[in-house]
């Protein structure tokens, strides 16, 4: 998913579940990143645009 255009900011919506939200450069994400996430970044990243990790 893409977009062209973004207005507000995010808002953590359930605080009980996520301590922080924060923007991070995708050569340079947390470590304690969901990994999930991080494979579909990877995933991405390599041009690679179907997965069925964790389904």
């Amino acid at each position: 998913m893409t977009t062209d255009k973004w207005t507000g900011e995010p808002r953590n919506m359930e605080p009980d579940k996520c301590d922080d939200l924060s923007w991070f450069p995708l050569d340079n994400l947390p470590e304690n990143i969901i990994p999930c996430i991080k494979q579909a970044f990877e995933n991405i990243n390599n041009k690679i645009f179907y997965s069925e990790l964790g389904f």
